[in-house]
């Protein structure tokens, strides 16, 4: 039958009133019994029962299991956890100096056990001969384990103390942000040589560790060997901010330990949750298969070693009581170790005579709130601004995670100022073993005070961008004052911009940073100045082009107006002097007076050409007309008597020419499209057309319905027409005959060309060849043919070459008239 719960009297107290909730809330869920609780939450009854029964405040992680069994809101109760963890600490009382307990203690608190600690060291032999073995079978060993799981104390009072006994050499450090200059530092001291000389080593070659291994060996026997440890190794992932040097380091190690002949090996420590990271490098991913030990929790035997051992070295024992409360809180926990340590510390300050008692535990807080107490006794013994710089303090001391939990950041105090507040706040908490000095660096002495530290934790969340931004800081400025000051390292942009609203929010920045932030702020202050000048120049600029711009428009536009007036004015000239000579050319031939008179109106349309053209007609009875033609549309010839024009557009190679009447002032035919000029009889009556293959000889006695009279079916270029239209003469390149329509022309035509004469223009089948004209290369020219009657008179022109021999009965000089006379007809 399950015990009566005895009823819980509200007293005012948090602890009292939390215990109360709890039981609420269990009652809330149908008041299961603690076994059933024990069930779901994966906690011992008892533990439960404790939690709910208002003596002491359960952990954390008890009540989160305790309020999901229950069906509660985890948040919630979290928030509550920490509030009331607060206050407790806040009120508890310590029981003397923590540097006057830990004096002779063989308990070491958040501190890691050390080489010179192996005595004291308990309860980890199985996993320290497992690292032996392992190590000796591979020549990498990687120790995984969560924060807290006793992986630095391991190697470092189990397996280097063992190692030093068999007669190995050993290094051992923990890589920091600087891993190269850390393992430079320990294994100069090995050397007896400055570290810069093994720096220059490591850092040019990858077989340079594995060199300076082979020089630290010289004078031992020859099977001997060094082993390298590397305790805390994330920190290569988690503070190392240089990839080069971060993959370096990694470089050196692996090849060192697996290169042939090599006399390393390589022991490291990892936290778990780096694992990502760890396996994101092939070379260190291949040593986990064989090499990889994993660090998990204590078993009660370990557990038991662990807590009466040390205390029987200095002759002491622990309660039965206490040991039993102690292997039941931490049994099955990972990362309480640190935790039990601190706790058996406190416990060790509250003995009675030489039995560490169960009330002293619980005097201390127990296993869950021993550590959080004591960090809050100390916090709250500082003055206001003390505690300013105490959290400033402890947001320099821990890495922020990304991805992973927040880690604690081994700080270089010249990152701090000289300030008599900081030393005497570094003193206490360097005395309550909060944290450690290592010469010129501090650290958190576990990360254990960052999960079990409620306000630690509460700093974090709330200022977790600002401390960022201060991180980035900080760093920024370390690498300005590394390069002596350099203007490229200064911040710019919105970088600048957030760390100047952080700092205006009154951020917490060293004498170095403020310098530095200072430095970045002018800087930028002078380059917007300088972009403000420049911007005021290029405005001027573009005013300046503009004006520029619009100078040379008007200029341009002005050099434009100037030269149509000088065209202009030239061709007024051009068209008076051709007014004056077509009344001058008019006298002996009116037609080609008319069409200069014509051509000096189409140059300038000036009163004296159109005075030229009223008397030209004037004499022959006709009279000046006018119509419209398109802009492309230029006229190409008038027909005797002014009776036509023809129009033509030159731009337009298929245009047709255009046959337009005169006494009625508009458009009257389309002549058949031709590649040559059309020829008119004297009268005007016929008109000839000739194409590449076809000539035609038209009528255009009605200028509104022309008609084809006769077709001449071959490639002629017609020159003249008689006055009745009988008879028709023109070149041809055919050498007898004439070709069919369509037929193909044959080779010699492109050198032989014929002046033909039709009689009968009706009859255009046959015609008279009376005269040849040979050209085996260049063009000949058919300059005039004169009709006689019946008769006619051909003259052409032949440009002389030395490569073609002139025809027999012709001279040499290229020119030739032959009269073609009635007795060849």
């Amino acid at each position: 039958m399950p015990r009566v719960e005895q009823p819980l009297v509200p007293d005012g107290s948090a602890l009292v009133g939390f215990a109360i909730d709890l039981r609420l809330l269990r009652a809330r869920a149908g008041l299961p019994a603690y076994r059933e609780l024990a069930r779901l939450a994966h906690y011992a009854s008892t533990t439960l029962a404790e939690a709910a029964a208002g003596r002491k405040l359960p952990s954390l992680d008890v009540t989160l299991a305790f309020v999901r069994a229950c069906g509660g809101n985890e948040i919630e109760w979290k928030e509550r956890w920490h509030a009331v963890a607060t206050e407790l600490n806040a009120r508890a009382a310590v029981p003397g100096p923590v540097d006057e307990v830990a004096v002779g203690a063989p308990y070491f608190g958040l501190r890691s056990f050390g080489p010179d600690d192996a005595g004291l060291f308990f309860g980890r032999e199985r996993l320290v001969s497992e690292v032996l073995d392992r190590l000796g079978e591979r020549r990498i060993a990687v120790l995984f384990g969560a924060s807290g799981s006793g992986k630095s104390s391991v190697l470092r009072a189990g397996v280097v103390p063992e190692l030093r006994a068999r007669g190995t050499v050993v290094s051992t450090f923990a890589p920091g942000a600087r891993p190269i200059e850390q393992g430079c530092v320990h294994l100069a001291s090995v050397l007896g040589v400055v570290p810069s000389v093994v720096a220059d080593e490591w850092w040019h070659d990858e077989r340079g560790l594995h060199r300076l291994v082979l020089q630290a060996l010289v004078g031992h026997d020859e099977r001997a060997e060094m082993v390298v440890v590397v305790d805390q190794f994330e920190e290569v992932f988690a503070l190392c901010r240089d990839t080069a040097e971060r993959e370096r380091f990694i470089a050196g190690l692996i090849t060192a330990a697996s290169t042939e002949g090599s006399r390393c090996r390589v022991a490291l420590s990892v936290r778990s949750d780096f694992f990502a990271h760890f396996s994101a490098h092939p070379s260190l991913l291949a040593a986990l298969p064989e090499g990889q030990v994993v660090v998990g929790p204590m078993t009660t035997d370990e557990l038991r070693r662990a807590i009466v051992e040390p205390a029987m070295r200095k002759g002491c024992a622990v309660e039965s009581r206490l040991l039993a409360e102690l292997i039941a809180q931490a049994h099955g926990r990972t990362g309480v170790l640190p935790l039990l340590s601190h706790v058996l510390l406190q416990v060790w300050g509250r003995r009675s005579g030489s039995l560490m008692t169960l009330s002293a535990y619980q005097a201390g807080g127990g296993l869950d709130g021993a550590l959080s107490r004591t960090a809050e006794e100390i916090y709250n013994s500082f003055n206001a601004q003390q505690r300013r710089t105490a959290k400033t303090l402890f947001g320099r001391l821990v890495a922020l995670g990304e991805g992973t939990e927040d880690t604690r950041r081994r700080l270089d105090t010249a990152e701090l100022d000289e300030d008599s507040t900081l030393e005497a706040v570094l003193d206490t908490l360097i005395r309550a073993r909060l944290l450690i000095r290592d010469h010129d660096a501090l650290e958190i002495t576990h990360e254990a005070l960052i999960r079990a530290w409620p306000r630690l934790r509460q700093w974090l969340e709330d200022d977790r961008d600002d401390l960022r931004l201060h991180r980035q800081l900080a760093d920024a400025a370390h690498t300005w004052l590394s390069l002596n000051r350099a203007p490229d390292a200064l911040l710019r942009g919105a970088r600048l911009d957030a760390t100047r609203e952080w700092a205006d929010r009154g951020g917490p920045a060293s004498a170095a940073e403020q310098e530095f932030l200072d430095a970045s702020i002018s800087a930028d202050q002078a380059a917007r100045a300088v972009a403000r000048r420049r911007a005021r120049r290029l405005r001027q600029f573009v005013a300046v082009l503009t004006v520029l711009v619009v100078v040379l428009t008007g200029m341009t536009a002005y050099a434009v107006v100037t030269q149509r007036t000088a065209t202009s004015e030239r061709n007024n000239a051009l068209s008076l002097r051709a007014a004056d000579a077509a009344l001058v050319l008019a006298e002996d031939d009116s037609h080609q007076g008319l069409l200069l008179a014509l051509a000096a109106y189409r140059v300038a349309p000036t009163a004296e050409a159109l005075n030229a053209l009223r008397v030209i007609t004037a004499g022959q009875g006709e009279y000046i007309f006018g119509t419209d033609l398109s802009a492309d549309e230029h006229v190409h010839d008038v027909g005797p008597q002014a009776r036509f024009i023809v129009t033509t557009r030159p731009l337009n190679p298929e245009s047709p020419y255009r046959l337009w009447s005169v006494d009625r002032d508009k458009y009257v035919s389309e002549i058949w499209k031709g590649r040559y000029p059309p020829v008119f009889s004297p009268e005007g009556r016929f008109v000839a057309l000739s194409e590449e293959r076809l000539t035609r000889l038209w009528d255009v006695t009605d200028q509104r319905h022309p008609r084809v009279i006769a077709t001449l079916n071959c490639p002629t270029l017609i020159h003249s027409i008689s006055e009745s239209g009988e008879t028709m003469a023109g070149v041809s390149r055919v050498p007898d005959g004439v070709i069919p329509e369509g037929a193909p022309v044959p080779p010699q035509c492109r050198s032989a060309y014929n002046v033909m004469v039709w009689r009968n223009a009706t009859n255009l089948s046959f015609p008279l060849v009376r005269a040849r004209f040979v050209r085996r290369t260049g063009r000949m020219t058919l300059r005039k043919i004169v009709h006689l009657g019946h008769s006619c008179i051909a003259q052409a022109q032949i440009p002389r070459s030395p490569l073609a021999p002139t025809s027999p009965g012709w001279p040499g000089s290229g020119r030739a008239e032959r009269p073609l006379d009635r007795s060849e007809l």
